[in-house]
C-alpha cells in the first residue's frame, strides 16, 4: 500500500469515526430533551433519522449565515417552489420524506381557482426549536447542560418540548467559522396510513 494510498484510507477512517460521534451527540442532545419530558410525565419520543435530516440542515445553514432564525431566506411565492425550498421547517421536513406535502397541506376551491391552505393540525405534525452558543462557550458536551434547560425556561419551547402530539424527534447541531454552535431539534408525528 502506498503512503498516499494510506493517507486516504485514514481519512476515509477518520471521516466515519467524525461522523459516528456527531451522531452519538446529535441523539444525546435528542435524549436531555426527552429527559425534560419525561419529568413532567410525558412519554420518550423515539428518534427519527429524517427528522435529523432535517434538524442538520437547518443547523449547518445557520451556522454558515451565521445567524439563529427559522426562516431561510425570503418565502417562494409559487407553492411547488416553497415545497422544494429549506425555508421553513415543514419544507425542509418535507424533504427527507418523512410526510407527504399532503399531510400538511390543502386544496381549497373558491369559485374557477385553486388556494393552498396548511392544514388545521399542521403544527401538530412538524415543528422546530433552535438555539445558538457563542463562541467561548466551550465544546458541544459542555454546552448542553446549558442549552437544554435554556429551551425549558424559554416559555415557547417549552410549549413546543412538551407537545403531547409528538411521537418522534431528530436533533443536530452544526459549528460556525467562529465557534459557534447552532442548534435545531425537529419533533413529528407520522401520519398513519
Amino acid at each position: 500500500m502506498t503512503s498516499r494510498s494510506r493517507l486516504i484510507a485514514l481519512l476515509a477512517i477518520c471521516a466515519i469515526a467524525s461522523d459516528a460521534f456527531g451522531n452519538d451527540l446529535f441523539r444525546r442532545v435528542a435524549e436531555m430533551v426527552n429527559d425534560e419530558r419525561q419529568q413532567v410525565g410525558l412519554p420518550r419520543l423515539t428518534y427519527n433519522i429524517k427528522l435529523e435530516q432535517a434538524a442538520l440542515s437547518h443547523s449547518q445553514w445557520m451556522a454558515r449565515v451565521g445567524k439563529m432564525e427559522h426562516l431561510q431566506g425570503d418565502k417562494p411565492q409559487d407553492f411547488q417552489e416553497y415545497l422544494k425550498s429549506d425555508h421553513h421547517h415543514a419544507t425542509r421536513i418535507l424533504k427527507t420524506g418523512y410526510l407527504s406535502w399532503q399531510d400538511l397541506f390543502e386544496v381549497t376551491r373558491e369559485g374557477n381557482t385553486g388556494h393552498v391552505r396548511t392544514k388545521p393540525d399542521a403544527d401538530d405534525r412538524v415543528s422546530e426549536i433552535i438555539a445558538y452558543a457563542g463562541p467561548g462557550t466551550g465544546n458541544v458536551p459542555k454546552q448542553l447542560p446549558i442549552v437544554v434547560p435554556g429551551w425549558m425556561k424559554s416559555p415557547g419551547h417549552r410549549a413546543v418540548i412538551v407537545k403531547t402530539c409528538w411521537k418522534e424527534i431528530g436533533a443536530a447541531f452544526a459549528g460556525s467559522r467562529n465557534g459557534s454552535t447552532y442548534y435545531a431539534v425537529t419533533f413529528g408525528q407520522p401520519v398513519d396510513k
